[in-house]
């Protein structure tokens, strides 16, 4: 979509680039532009204080169908043409860049492992706390959080805060079978 694009309409949005050429954004853009043949650049410049606005001399909105085409394609390849690096946002989430304005836990999770967002929730009751050792662990961060969900296997289950004796209480209540926890800080799956 991206190519056929870039072939049809030609270029119309910028990349982004460190201060040393390295490509923050856009490098499906550039790596297709190139595939398609462009051999050019131009550079412009910025410390992030100013809007860079492409301007494409050749179009009129309100008269040329094919810049409104443009618009169009801009938009529909933004949203299907999109890949996540999943390997480099866990890799950024073990360095502790915070993914939480972007994304809800749920959808990291879901793009990360693949899990579906609509899987059966596990029932924690009292019971479970009286008949039972457990272990209580707490993350204050979605980094943390993240890779102990993946190391741990961990699945959501009801919050707590609906039973009387916890009516207080915050967060959500996950419980784990300890030999599975245990299986897997040995090297097991």
């Amino acid at each position: 979509m991206l190519e056929d694009s870039l072939k049809q309409y030609g270029a119309g949005r910028s990349i982004l680039v460190d201060k040393h050429g390295r490509v923050i954004a856009g490098n499906k853009t550039l790596e297709t532009a190139i595939e398609s043949g462009f051999t050019d650049v131009e550079v412009i410049q910025t410390d992030g204080k100013k809007i860079v606005a492409v301007q494409r001399v050749d179009l009129d909105l309100l008269k040329d169908d094919s810049a409104r085409q443009l618009a169009y394609a801009d938009n529909r390849v933004s949203e299907v043409d999109l890949e996540f690096d999943t390997s480099k946002i866990l890799e950024d989430l073990d360095r502790g860049l915070d993914f939480s304005g972007l994304w809800s836990g749920e959808e990291l999770d879901k793009m990360l492992h693949g899990k579906s967002e609509e899987k059966p929730e596990k029932e924690f009751t009292q019971e479970l706390l009286e008949e039972h050792n457990y272990i209580v662990l707490y993350f204050d961060n979605s980094a943390d959080w993240l890779a102990a969900q993946e190391t741990f296997g961990i699945e959501t289950v009801q919050s707590l805060k609906n039973t009387s004796d916890y009516e207080h209480s915050r967060g959500v209540g996950r419980v784990i079978r300890g030999d599975n926890v245990v299986r897997r800080l040995n090297g097991g799956g």
